[in-house]
């Protein structure tokens, strides 16, 4: 199992993006941006997919063992 994320889930994310269901969450084939709004104003996040999924790999594997 080399990948957490698969592309149909890329695909299912953006749809829900796209028709409202989520809002603040845009995904792409290489990063993953959450926005959130706090008291001191508005707040996007960056995250690698690769960095996710090697922490979803490595989190597997624990639980594995």
């Amino acid at each position: 199992m080399n990948r957490v994320i698969s592309v149909e889930s890329v695909r299912r994310g953006n749809a829900a993006i796209m028709s409202g269901k989520r809002h603040g969450i845009s995904m792409d084939a290489h990063n993953v941006s959450v926005r959130c709004k706090t008291m001191m104003g508005s707040y996007t996040m960056t995250f690698e997919r690769e960095r996710i999924v090697k922490a979803a790999n490595e989190a597997f594997a624990k639980i594995m063992r």
